[in-house]
């Protein structure tokens, strides 16, 4: 392999912010690309990269922002420099600060219309309410205007974290470790660090502050879109931190349910009802608390029943039993099922094989694996990491049925349970919430 891939991890993002800077992690993010003292315009940055055919970006998360690059291992010490001084010798012209809110305001202006991620930010409200997590990333309700923030609080909050205490790289690559080292030191990773007389507090390891409203009963709540025939649906469990054991468990749940062509959503969604093309479970853990999501898009028609079915279908049998349920009502009855019966040895057997088959496959990438480490070290550095190839026998073969459905006891009940939805013609929320409540599993 010669290729060199860096994740450098900054403890900056909108889990931090304070309110008068608002979506200022993933504005500063943008800013880093638009000119340092030694490569003062974005061209010269763009140049650096383009003229060897490396890759590089950048992404912001509530817990983090990550620059990544990936270039030819001869150009390693020269574009690990390049990432020291766009992160920590910004210039943030102010001419080019007015240009680029622009830039994040029209960013902005298009995720209104990017359903999927609306859905993301309502059930994060809601699962994560009275937390800093509820906040999302960034926002049009941030950005409406340039003159949004001050520019001093802005810069105050880009010097306060944008510091090599509070950063971490993460590095795949075939160069020696002791090569990469001395690369370092040459960079202002480490200059920076050295050079300044007084070393701010280390942010690194403060974990974000956590209130959280706790929940008496299911909540639900719908935005709906004019002229658009899409629905978008998630039903949602609050569940534990990233580290708590409980989330290696539910990691294998998510597998069961969503993970694969013969899980169960797929299956009962898509299989055996052709509602959807679109369908998945997924786990999202922070510091001090979690979630589990059942996700589907699906006509706004078939949100409560599959009336296509039922007309193409009309045995005596299926008029006496009415119509065929929709999406909304057969992700309950998954969840029902799930809460009455768990989960089955077979189940438990296919996905070990499945999840292992996935690893392995994995240790080919180096991406997966650059990011693996970073975000480990970032978010447990008090802890000894399990290394990227050793994850499946150290946390997921261990795993039992009876593990497996002690979560499901634990973490799905109704006071856990949240319902969103964004599309047009969508039902009524009292109605939405109702049917939760009538299911057999409560």
């Amino acid at each position: 392999m010669d290729i060199t891939h860096v994740n450098v991890f900054c403890r900056a993002g909108s889990a931090f912010e304070d309110d008068n800077v608002r979506g200022a992690s993933h504005f500063i993010e943008h800013m880093c690309f638009k000119g340092t003292r030694h490569l003062p315009t974005t061209r010269d940055i763009i140049v650096e990269y383009d003229s060897i055919g490396a890759y590089f970006n950048a992404y912001t998360e509530k817990q983090y922002t990550c620059y990544v690059a990936k270039f030819h291992r001869a150009y390693t010490n020269h574009c690990v420099s390049i990432l020291g001084d766009i992160m920590l010798n910004s210039v943030f012209d102010k001419k080019e600060y007015e240009k680029e809110m622009n830039v994040v305001i029209e960013e902005n202006k298009r995720n209104l219309t990017d359903y999927e991620n609306v859905l993301n930010d309502l059930m994060d409200s809601m699962v994560y309410r009275g937390s800093v997590y509820a906040n999302p990333v960034d926002s049009m309700k941030y950005h409406k205007t340039v003159d949004v923030w001050k520019y001093d609080d802005v810069m105050a909050y880009y010097h306060k974290y944008y510091v090599p205490e509070n950063m971490l790289i993460s590095i795949v690559t075939p160069v020696p470790f002791a090569t990469i080292l001395r690369f370092l030191k040459k960079t202002d990773f480490v200059r920076s660090s050295s050079s300044r007389k007084r070393v701010v507090e280390p942010i690194l390891n403060i974990v974000p502050s956590m209130i959280y409203d706790r929940q008496s009963e299911i909540q639900a709540e719908m935005i709906s879109v004019r002229n658009i025939q899409t629905a978008y649906l998630a039903i949602t469990f609050r569940t534990c931190s990233l580290y708590s054991p409980d989330h290696f468990d539910l990691n294998m749940l998510r597998s069961i349910l969503g993970g694969s062509l013969i899980s169960r959503l797929y299956t009962i969604l898509r299989e055996k009802n052709g509602l959807t093309y679109t369908s998945r479970v997924s786990t999202t853990y922070y510091e001090n608390t979690g979630d589990i999501t059942f996700y589907a898009i699906t006509d706004s028609t078939k949100i409560l029943r599959n009336d296509a079915a039922s007309s193409r279908n009309q045995t005596r049998k299926n008029r006496k039993g009415g119509r065929k349920k929709g999406v909304y009502p057969l992700m309950l009855d998954l969840v029902s099922d799930l809460v009455k019966r768990g989960v089955s040895e077979k189940e438990v057997s296919v996905v070990k094989k499945y999840m292992k088959g996935k690893r392995i496959m994995n240790l080919e990438n180096a991406e997966t694996q650059v990011s693996y480490n970073g975000r480990e070290w970032l978010l447990h550095n008090d802890e000894t990491i399990v290394p990227y190839k050793s994850v499946y026998d150290t946390h997921y073969a261990p795993i039992t049925r009876s593990r497996i459905n002690h979560v499901i006891a634990k973490y799905f009940k109704p006071e856990n349970m949240n319902v969103a939805m964004v599309g047009g013609d969508l039902p009524n929320v009292d109605l939405v919430k109702r049917m939760a409540m009538a299911m057999a599993m409560w």
